[in-house]
């Protein structure tokens, strides 16, 4: 049988766990703020870009004529690979990695080069670990998004 000393020892860890826990759900739910707030702020930027695209590629005399509505041969192909920096979002990371491994496994024989670009340090650890080709790493991008990084990465992809 427990001391009385262990019992008071024992209630103030588990006092302390709750502290920590309730602090960690805490900060969860402000990130999760964060998060829905730039989501929010985007809409209007998803919004105008979804109707450049439909405006671009509504007539048909375009189609014919633009060279990136023509079918031709793809010899090199680039992905983009964003995962998360922490492991701490259920099998959000796991997901993305295995069908990544699987789609360069089945695929990279079919193209003269297959490639990534990874964002997030979890994409970028398990592709150097597993020796398949990353061209681009961007560490830290997904702390502050802005439009900058993202312009940088989208010149690069072009």
């Amino acid at each position: 049988m427990a001391s009385g000393k262990d019992l008071k020892r024992r209630i103030a860890s588990v006092k302390s766990t709750q502290q920590i826990t309730k602090a960690m759900k805490m900060v969860a739910a402000a990130r999760l703020r964060r998060a829905q707030d730039s989501i929010v702020r985007a809409r209007p930027f998803v919004a105008a870009i979804k109707s450049t695209v439909q405006s671009l590629g509504g007539g048909d005399d375009i189609r014919g004529n633009h060279p990136l509505f023509l079918v031709r041969e793809v010899k090199r192909v680039h992905v983009i690979l964003i995962t998360s920096d922490r492991g701490l979002c259920g099998s959000f990371n796991t997901n993305l990695l295995k069908a990544a491994e699987q789609m360069y496994r089945s695929e990279s024989s079919k193209y003269e080069s297959m490639s990534f670009t990874c964002i997030g340090k979890k994409g970028n650890e398990y592709l150097n670990l597993r020796k398949i080709p990353v061209h681009k790493y961007y560490p830290d991008f997904l702390r502050s998004v802005t439009y900058a990084k993202v312009q940088a990465v989208a010149e690069d992809m072009i």
